[in-house]
């Protein structure tokens, strides 16, 4: 049976103009997960792709999504460029970006992917899973050293290490005490959730908000708390309090 359903998705849309533009369908024959050495797909060309009960349930509608990103992507195709091409590798299909081999992914993919997971899930699952992701991320992008005192200086910096992965502008706009308030501007995901499914009155917590979270419980080693005191498509200001 198909292991994995999210490569077998990229390949059939891939693979539509090897069969003239019919719809395709891919089924993972093996798996190095199964031990094979190599993963093997099967395409066969069908009168049309079924849409499994789920998904019919769900608030949205496939073509809608396909033709709001598309409109996305356009968008932005002239506007970025690799910040550094000494942090990126690519090569005999691998992506490796600061030594970590991942693979790209457009910000929107998450997007539609959290909007199916969160109903599917539920909020508290969702995002305990977001946090988990949050802190793999984290843990990639710090080295264990990641440590520091209560200074404006160092705290920018690990603010300006978090911009590299994608998620806006992210500066300490106010300290004092044991409290934080950051400024995230220019995030891509709250702007692309309201081109693809509206505006939203109440923004969940996202995944830049957890990473932040998540690096300063690193940098203090101790207990952080977050709480969002405005969370917009422009901007947001993350309130993060440091325990004892």
């Amino acid at each position: 049976s198909t292991l994995d359903s999210y490569m077998c998705g990229i390949l059939a849309g891939g693979g539509e103009p090897l069969f003239d533009g019919q719809p395709i369908e891919v089924v993972e024959r093996e798996c190095m997960v199964q031990g094979r050495s190599k993963c093997v797909y099967d395409f066969r060309s069908v009168a049309s792709v079924p849409t499994p009960a789920f998904f019919k349930s769900l608030p949205f509608k496939e073509k809608d999504i396909l033709d709001k990103t598309r409109r996305i992507a356009l968008g932005r195709q002239l506007q970025f460029k690799l910040f550094q091409r000494k942090n990126v590798v690519f090569g005999d299909g691998r992506f490796i970006l600061n030594g970590i081999q991942g693979f790209n992914m457009s910000a929107y993919e998450h997007i539609v992917l959290d909007k199916i997971m969160r109903a599917l899930l539920g909020q508290k699952k969702f995002a305990a899973l977001k946090d988990e992701v949050a802190d793999i991320i984290v843990k990639d992008t710090f080295d264990k050293a990641l440590s520091g005192a209560f200074e404006p200086k160092r705290l920018q910096a690990v603010l300006q290490r978090l911009q590299m992965i994608g998620f806006g502008k992210l500066e300490l706009y106010r300290g004092t005490g044991r409290t934080l308030i950051i400024r995230n501007a220019n995030n891509p995901y709250a702007a692309d959730e309201k081109a693809i499914f509206g505006a939203i009155d109440d923004l969940p917590i996202d995944l830049v908000q957890r990473m932040v979270r998540s690096a300063f419980k690193r940098y203090f080693k101790k207990d952080v708390t977050i709480s969002v005191m405005k969370n917009s498509v422009l901007e947001s200001f993350i309130r993060i309090d440091v325990g004892p």
